[in-house]
């Protein structure tokens, strides 16, 4: 059975368009792949490990190969699970807002905990890296103030930069897919319409 890792950003509940957006996603989805199992992940109200002076304490142990406290093996495990989960999936979903030229600092918290080196990522001996999710898609569904006839889309442009480093880093060929919030307000139909469109063709060649 495939399945599908839905993380959402946004903490405006029903009223988010970025949520809207991805459930129509997830309702194609059903529609294609009536067995497929899907995990929600909602950051609104999801206790996330605290990456603090403890995280960095224990991770330079691990990479220096020496002994962890107990406490750090406990952060550590928490750490682990989060990795766990995110790796087991074969299909990812995130929806978010744009918020400040990027994305909700809760959403940066969550990559930050599913990043790490010989996971996520493997470092070479030549001091190079090289990602370890085989490919695997992830579908960024996000909704922005820019309108869409805006030449230069600086927060669009800069969250989309930096997902693409992301997903590339660690290997995970992504797909992204925006609403705005300002072409909805004059005309709220067609900018819906568009951006579901959108949703039904990458569902249908979606190959996973």
């Amino acid at each position: 059975m495939k399945k599908l890792l839905y993380v959402a950003a946004s903490p405006r509940g029903n009223r988010s368009n970025s949520r809207k957006l991805a459930e129509y996603f997830l309702d194609r989805i059903r529609e294609r792949y009536p067995d497929i199992e899907i995990e929600t992940i909602d950051l609104s109200d999801y206790g996330l490990p605290e990456l603090d002076e403890a995280y960095v304490d224990a991770r330079e142990k691990l990479q220096a190969a020496e002994p962890l406290t107990p406490a750090e093996v406990r952060l550590w495990g928490l750490i682990q699970a989060e990795i766990i989960q995110f790796e087991s999936a074969d299909l990812y979903l995130f929806s978010t807002p744009t918020w400040n030229f990027s994305i909700p600092y809760k959403l940066k918290q969550y990559i930050d905990v599913i990043t790490q080196p010989g996971s996520a990522y493997t470092v070479k001996a030549d001091g190079s890296t090289e990602g370890n999710l085989d490919d695997k898609p992830v579908v960024l569904l996000f909704a922005s103030g820019e309108a869409s006839q805006v030449p230069d889309k600086m927060a669009v442009n800069n969250l989309i930069s930096y997902w693409k480093r992301w997903t590339g880093f660690v290997g995970l060929e992504s797909t992204e897919i925006g609403i705005s919030v300002t072409d909805m307000a004059a005309d709220q139909n067609a900018a819906l319409q568009s951006a579901r469109e959108k949703i039904t063709h990458l569902v249908d060649t979606l190959d996973f």
